[in-house]
Order: C-alpha cells, then structure tokens, then sequence
C-alpha cells in the first residue's frame, strides 16, 4: 500500500484548507471521501482530488480570514426590555 496517498485528518485539513472541525463536519455529514478502520479516518489524496474536481472547492484566503473572525455581535444581543 502506497501510504503518501493516504492523508491524516489533520494532513487532509490542511490540504484542503479548512478547519479540523469542518472536516469532521463533512465527514458526519457523509459530504466528502474517508475511510475508517476502527476509529481511525483516513483520506485517500486521489479520493480527495476527483471531490475538488467535482465541484467542491477549497475556501478562498478571504473566505477563510471571513470564517476565523467574529462577526458584529456574534456573542448575541443582550439588549432586552425588562
């Protein structure tokens, strides 16, 4: 077996530029390729390419500072009449 095709979670985030928790996200979610043997997930890079190319993209640089930084509010608004 040939293991630079075989990715880590943390490799596969990386590669596809996104967060750990996106990825297991997806990986819930059944949105992307992975394997799983007991509880260990592996991502075949060929698996992973043929996903990109079937329109799922990775995020931009601005999409991901977008998703790193908390938006306006984001703590809830506690402004409520008495």
């Amino acid at each position: 077996m040939d293991l630079d095709r075989w990715l880590t979670v943390q490799e596969a985030a990386k590669y596809l530029r996104v967060a750990k928790g996106t990825l297991y996200n997806w990986i819930s979610q059944r949105r992307i390729p992975f394997c799983r043997r007991g509880r260990v997930l592996r991502f075949e890079r060929d698996a992973l390419d043929r996903w990109l190319a079937g329109g799922h993209s990775r995020p931009s640089r601005l999409t991901e500072e977008r998703l790193q930084m908390p938006e306006a509010g984001a703590q809830g608004d506690r402004s409520t009449n008495p």
